[in-house]
């Protein structure tokens, strides 16, 4: 990374307060965003840079090179979705770790976790959580290659919803697709509490292959997020080398584990956190035989 207050510090956030610093503003302000202006391996977008008052090489490559780097031992290559013809495809796609086919698979600790119950009232009442479940269409397949630390989004700073007003350029399919290709190309995405406990934020993170680190989630009810995986997110909070609140310290990180908990994170939103999963529970708790989502 580059030295202290330059742009290739990027979003790494005070151990102390919920800011960056003012250098990663210069490069990240506006309508300039790593994730469409770095463009992952391809040579910074020069349209970015037009003015001259930015350098790319600092505020991409050397930020984009700390995840890339990092993770690199562990990106495989699978064949394409659906293929069928030789052993050795003409092309494919990265995967950091199991492929399409694994994440796909219920494994045995998903199977073996319990379900949420219900909440059952002395009048009768029973209230089956579903909470805010993502579309199963919307899981990428496996955890994607990442390019940058931290996802730009910071939940309680407006400054950062850099998306705003591109539904007047892209519409607001692109400016959605923009937003979920943010957290896919980084390799945590931050969330927290707002108006309420949950919000489609913090499975959106999961659903993309990002790892949440979510600030207060000692502060959240197991009644408002029933199907969330607690543990799954306690251990990305203390993750070594992850200070708070999301300084990545590169001398103390383990990537091994943070492939794994992504991994983890990504199977267990498949199979417990899409609509079609809490759907099928939700039938099930009301008596319905369900036998596949």
């Amino acid at each position: 990374a580059a030295e202290p207050g330059a742009c290739g510090e990027l979003i790494h956030f005070s151990a102390a307060e919920f800011d960056v610093s003012s250098g990663s503003r210069r490069c990240w302000s506006g309508p300039r965003m790593f994730h469409t202006c770095c463009q992952m391996d391809r040579p910074p977008n020069p349209l970015c840079w037009m003015d001259g008052s930015l350098d790319p090489e600092v505020c991409c490559l050397s930020a984009a090179s700390f995840a890339a780097k990092l993770l690199k031992p562990f990106v495989v290559t699978y064949p394409p979705l659906g293929f069928t013809g030789p052993d050795k495809p003409p092309a494919g796609f990265n995967c950091l770790g199991p492929g399409p086919a694994e994440i796909a698979a219920l494994p045995e600790w998903i199977a073996k976790t319990p379900y949420p119950e219900p909440l059952r009232c002395g009048d009768g009442l029973v209230t089956i959580p579903i909470g805010l479940p993502v579309p199963l269409e919307a899981v990428v397949p496996c955890v994607p290659p990442k390019y940058t630390d931290m996802a730009t989004l910071r939940p309680w700073d407006r400054t950062t919803y850099m998306l705003q007003g591109w539904d007047q350029v892209v519409g607001s399919l692109g400016m959605q697709q923009e937003y979920l290709r943010m957290y896919e190309e980084a390799m945590f995405g931050i969330t927290t509490t707002k108006s309420g406990q949950d919000a489609f934020r913090h499975g959106e993170i999961m659903a993309m292959g990002a790892v949440p680190l979510f600030v207060n989630f000692n502060e959240t009810s197991r009644l408002a997020m029933g199907h969330m995986n607690r543990g799954l997110m306690m251990q990305a909070l203390t993750l070594p080398g992850v200070l708070p609140v999301a300084f990545v310290d590169t001398t103390r990180f383990d990537a091994r584990r943070y492939v794994s908990l992504a991994t983890r994170l990504l199977q267990w939103t498949r199979h417990r956190m899409t609509t079609h999963a809490v759907a099928a529970y939700a039938l099930r708790s009301m008596g319905v035989n369900v036998t596949s989502q």
